[in-house]
């Protein structure tokens, strides 16, 4: 646990000086080396961390290509192929499975970072919060997910901007990876609501409904969900506790309560990530019926790194900003090394060589 102690710590300095620097330079440099750091602290992991994905499918499927031709690849890998093949040119230039992991992290990794760099009002807080809500630990695993992941925060201007071409290009490219991304289109229509309270009243609606009646939602989600791969989802019976629903739904109450207390007037930009947020704990109700939910989540959850800090920006009050901080980050930071650090089942760390 130690290296992530070493990387939150990292975060908090880096963070504190560029809080006071406020230089642009600087405020790059500074999302660039945690980007770095992230990304070598995943790439430089021994294969056997997190869970089963990378160990059991992911790595054994890499040393499998490397002996295989093209053609082999797509018949063989024909469910998301595209990451297939480009794991497969991968193996031209290196047969290293260690190097392949840290290549096939660097885009949610990248992502992250740039999005942090350009829209974060406070970068340490976007990525403690990445970090805290298991985006992160989930990297370390789920490798084409994350893949997907990246593509749709690449599509967050042109989602702000209105910009439907470039925005729906970006998600199909995401799907590539991983087809659940699809669902990231219905954020284009939905971000643009005024959010209010009746929101939340739907949300704790939807979480009774899949609770009280669990096998009715199972079934229309059965029927609803076509196609070989959507029905194996659904049919396999995985589920998840409603952890990440609290988490998430926490930081959704605590943003929209102290954006209505500080501020009379709606603003656009936070309005449309409480949007985001909202759609990820309604589709976080579902866990407990079908665990896949989780993953589609994820595409919405992840836009809370922006959410955060753009609403604790709002407090001027220098006593009471110091203080919710303080609680903030410590309750993101207890968090990450006590629940989702074991959750993601990334510790005890260990190196490729150990």
């Amino acid at each position: 646990m130690i290296i992530y102690i070493l990387l939150v710590i990292i975060i908090l300095i880096g963070g504190i000086i560029n809080s006071k620097v406020k230089k642009i330079n600087y405020r790059l440099t500074y999302c660039t080396v945690i980007g770095i750091v992230m990304l070598l602290i995943i790439g430089l992991r021994n294969i056997n961390l997190g869970i089963l994905d990378t160990r059991g499918i992911y790595i054994p499927a890499f040393r499998n290509i490397i002996n295989l031709d093209f053609q082999s690849v797509i018949e063989l890998y024909n469910k998301d192929v595209i990451f297939y093949i480009i794991t497969k040119l991968f193996t031209y230039i290196c047969k290293n499975e260690n190097i392949w992991l840290l290549f096939v992290s660097a885009p949610l990794i990248y992502a992250v970072t740039k999005t942090t760099y350009k829209y974060s009002k406070i970068p340490s807080l976007s990525f403690i919060v990445f970090l805290a809500l298991n985006y992160y630990g989930m990297n370390f695993t789920l490798l084409r997910h994350s893949i997907a992941l990246a593509f749709v925060l690449i599509s967050y201007p042109y989602l702000i901007e209105r910009k439907f071409i470039k925005f729906v290009i970006c998600i199909l490219i995401a799907s590539c990876f991983h087809q659940t991304s699809l669902a990231f289109l219905i954020a284009y229509p939905l971000i643009e609501f005024k959010f209010t309270w009746k929101q939340l009243l739907i949300l704790i609606a939807i979480l009774i409904i899949s609770i009280v009646a669990k096998s009715e939602v199972f079934n229309l989600i059965f029927l609803v969900l076509k196609g070989d791969r959507f029905q194996g989802y659904a049919s396999r019976g995985e589920t998840i506790d409603l952890m990440p629903f609290y988490i998430n739904t926490a930081v959704l109450m605590f943003c929209y309560i102290y954006y209505r207390i500080k501020l009379k007037q709606n603003i656009k930009e936070i309005d449309k990530l409480l949007n985001l947020s909202w759609i990820s704990s309604c589709l976080l109700t579902l866990t407990q019926i079908i665990g896949e939910a989780y993953r589609v989540a994820m595409f919405f959850g992840i836009f809370n790194i922006l959410l955060l800090p753009e609403v604790l920006k709002i407090e001027k009050k220098m006593n009471d900003k110091y203080l919710i901080y303080l609680g903030i980050y410590g309750f993101l930071i207890f968090y990450f090394l006590i629940y989702s650090l074991d959750n993601a089942m990334i510790v005890p760390y260990r190196f490729f060589w150990q």
